[in-house]
């Protein structure tokens, strides 16, 4: 196989991914380019947020502008990756996240006049939380020692994205900040009472956000339990490091008495005297 083919970690989202076969300029192209790309998907949050929660004209205005601004910047990320691989069409299949952030960011500047906003905002929803996945799988890689950042990383965004959902479907949630309040309470299982779901569709919403939750505290509490014991474990394993060097100086050392006697007890002599009697 050619030095400049690289492989690949397959991955069901598609999203920042080289396929097999494609060069080492391709693959640090992407490399560099993936946690540009994923911010830059994630401004979908501040553009829905700008758009359809947001009361003030002015402030509106900007969420068409960071809707353009994801749409040329995918644009031209892809444009680049697709003029470098040396089979586009594979590309695109292993890619099919970043169409559909284009398409969405697309109905989004073009949705008022194709009365498609509602399909443009799941779209919004939809991409934002695979891109969430995504990322949050390299930052699990990268505290692959540690499952607390992790886990509160997912917590948090599960709060985040949970709030749209109730400031959107809940009748008596009037603002974003009391959607990030219900979804907090909801996944710590607190209970204040002073917001609850009272529509079906909040309903199911609290009870998925009710799961994640006990997930997330699981797994933080299943994380703390992991440093005492790994403390533990580190320590007998160092024990047992320093006990398997000394036997290897030990045999060492053994090793080099045994060459140095070895000459003493058969060296010419003996052999002269041998080869003396058989003359005899």
């Amino acid at each position: 196989m050619p030095s400049e083919i690289v492989k690949v970690r397959r991955s069901w989202i598609g999203f920042n991914k080289v396929p097999a076969g494609e060069s080492m300029k391709v693959r640090a192209l992407g490399r560099a380019t993936a946690p540009w790309m994923a911010g830059i998907a994630l401004l979908a949050m501040g553009s829905f947020y700008l758009e359809d929660l947001q009361r003030s004209a002015a402030l509106a205005l900007w969420g068409p502008r960071i809707d353009g601004f994801i749409l040329a910047a995918f644009a031209i990320e892809m444009a680049c990756m697709l003029a470098l691989c040396r089979k586009p069409a594979r590309y695109l299949r292993a890619n099919w996240l970043k169409l559909v952030i284009v398409a969405s960011s697309g109905l989004v500047l073009w949705g008022a006049r194709l009365h498609a906003m509602p399909v443009a905002h799941l779209l919004h929803l939809i991409y934002v939380a695979l891109v969430f996945a995504w990322l949050l799988g390299h930052v699990r890689a990268a505290f692959s020692r540690s499952v607390i950042p992790f886990a509160s990383l997912l917590g948090a965004g599960a709060v985040l994205l949970a709030a749209v959902g109730f400031y959107r479907i809940e009748p008596t949630v009037h603002s974003y900040g009391q959607g990030v309040w219900l979804a907090f309470t909801t996944a710590a299982t607190v209970g204040y009472g002073d917001i609850v779901p009272t529509s079906a569709a909040a309903k199911v919403l609290a009870a998925l956000d009710v799961v994640v939750g006990y997930a997330v505290f699981s797994l933080i509490t299943g994380g703390i339990a992991a440093l005492f014991i790994g403390q533990a474990e580190k320590q007998a394993r160092h024990a047992l490091h320093c006990e398997v060097e000394a036997l290897r100086d030990e045999l060492r050392q053994s090793r080099i008495e045994l060459t140095s006697r070895r000459p003493d007890d058969s060296g010419p002599k003996g052999l002269h005297s041998v080869h003396n009697d058989s003359t005899v």
